[in-house]
């Protein structure tokens, strides 16, 4: 993202960017294995008395696997700048922070014993994507989420 990046996103700080619903579509590859999975489903970003949430719902689909239901939910705290953020999982651990104020970023979570290294970047006013590689003992993984914003037209906000 260039230094016009924010205004090109037609936003003024990361909550008026992400605050309605986005249609998500996540791959999933378990690196041990080759298996690609995909979640298809809706994140409403909602701004919260000190928080914006994130409510995921949709549905997780694996090869020879029935589709089922996932959901997940996430906290944005306010951070030290009008474009980053402090993620936390619903029951109030940390998760990382992001700063997209200068661009791209990439958060990292430690979740021993495997470690979360991510990539955050605003593609469009209306398009951003994030995706995390996950290594470890435990896992071995790459998890590439792509959002775009839903229109406002009969959707609650």
């Amino acid at each position: 993202m260039d230094t016009d990046a924010h205004s090109t996103a037609g936003a003024t700080d990361l909550w008026a960017f992400l605050t309605g619903r986005w249609q998500l579509t996540r791959r999933l590859v378990d690196r041990s294995t080759a298996v690609e999975g995909r979640f298809d489903g809706v994140v409403r970003f909602a701004p919260d008395v000190d928080a914006l949430l994130h409510d995921e719902s949709g549905v997780l689909a694996w090869p020879g696997r029935d589709k089922v239901p996932a959901t997940r939910q996430l906290r944005w705290l306010p951070a030290s700048s009008p474009w980053a953020a402090d993620v936390c999982f619903d029951d109030g651990r940390p998760f990382h922070h992001l700063d997209l104020s200068s661009g791209p970023d990439q958060p990292s979570h430690d979740c021993r014993p495997d470690i979360y290294r991510g990539h955050f970047e605003i593609l469009a006013p209306d398009e951003w994507m994030y995706e995390w590689e996950v290594t470890g003992p435990q896992k071995n993984l790459l998890l590439v989420s792509r959002l775009s914003r839903l229109p406002h037209e009969g959707l609650p906000e």
